[in-house]
């Protein structure tokens, strides 16, 4: 067998697609021919087995993403991404394209309308799978928020995601109706009843948010000077171009008299150095997510007197 060939059925657990055959060189009558020879074992449509290779999970794995052009998800993600507290079932989760899809074998197919923009894609191995964050969120979907809670714990404690990056991915994804977002929300909010969230982590969140609505990103941290060059303030986020700063208040931070006094007279110096301050709380972000979006782009679009796009942000 030649070396390139070789090294796909070793690289994907003795699994190859017909694609990935008629590439490294080899033709549909090769193909047939070992088809009919027993050398190559048909799984799915158009997706083989090398007959030396032991049939193993991790090879059903790859065959249902090659077959369905798919990306590993849910309940098998989870198993990938090593989250013991998930139960172990025999059958294979894709997610998909949505559309018409021919059911296979031991595969459960997921449909999204938001493949590429909205899957969070990670890699294990040759496998394409959705990130942790992402993967936590489809489960939610299957399960309790008692049992959710104890996955998003044992993640957390062994440093794989974190509490910041799931509600990350829980304000991008959220929209009514959408599986696993209520269970997911729950279960955050046990976690995170005192709101210790780190601004920081917070600030980058916003920024995440802001992109995907496909606006710029702000800048974090900013130094604010004014026209003397003189220091005034430094921002959470800024457009500086607009002169627009955005201000995260948070709970642990700015809810005391002496907060309270600050925040106002930096307000008002930032005002003085020509500069509109945009403040949002973490209830902003965590339910009015398209009203904070929708408040920067309006101040984006008339500072630069462009025509507004359409006004929303898709959380699928």
């Amino acid at each position: 067998m030649e070396p390139s060939i070789a090294a796909i059925f070793r690289r994907q657990h003795g699994v190859a697609s017909r694609g990935q055959l008629l590439e490294a060189g080899w033709s549909e009558t090769q193909i047939r021919d070992r088809v009919r020879k027993g050398e190559l074992v048909r799984i799915h449509p158009g997706v083989y087995r090398l007959d030396t290779a032991a049939e193993s999970w991790a090879g059903r794995v790859v065959a249902a993403s090659l077959s369905t052009n798919g990306t590993v998800s849910h309940l098998t993600a989870a198993r990938l991404h090593g989250l013991s507290e998930v139960w172990r079932r025999s059958t294979v989760d894709v997610t998909v394209a949505h559309g018409r899809w021919r059911e296979l074998p031991g595969v459960v197919i997921h449909q999204s309308t938001q493949v590429d923009a909205r899957l969070d894609l990670g890699e294990h191995g040759a496998i394409p799978v959705t990130g942790i964050e992402r993967t936590i969120l489809d489960i939610g979907a299957i399960m309790g928020v008692d049992r959710l809670g104890a996955v998003i714990d044992a993640a957390v404690r062994q440093r794989q995601t974190s509490l910041a990056l799931l509600w990350d991915v829980w304000v991008r994804h959220a929209r009514r109706g959408r599986n696993g977002c209520g269970v997911l929300r729950e279960a955050l909010e046990v976690r995170s009843a005192d709101h210790t969230i780190p601004l920081s982590e917070w600030s980058r969140m916003v920024a995440r948010l802001l992109a995907s609505a496909s606006l710029p990103k702000p800048r974090l941290e900013f130094p604010v000077h004014d026209e003397q060059g003189r220091f005034v303030a430094q921002v959470d986020l800024a457009y500086p171009a607009a002169r627009l700063a955005i201000e995260l208040d948070s709970l642990g931070f700015h809810l005391n008299a002496e907060s309270f006094v600050r925040d106002r007279r930096r307000y008002r110096a930032l005002a003085v150095a020509g500069w509109q301050v945009l403040p949002f709380s973490w209830e902003d972000y965590k339910h009015r997510p398209q009203e904070l979006v929708a408040q920067v782009r309006r101040f984006l679009d008339a500072d630069c007197g462009s025509p507004a796009p359409p006004n929303h942000i898709n959380f699928g």
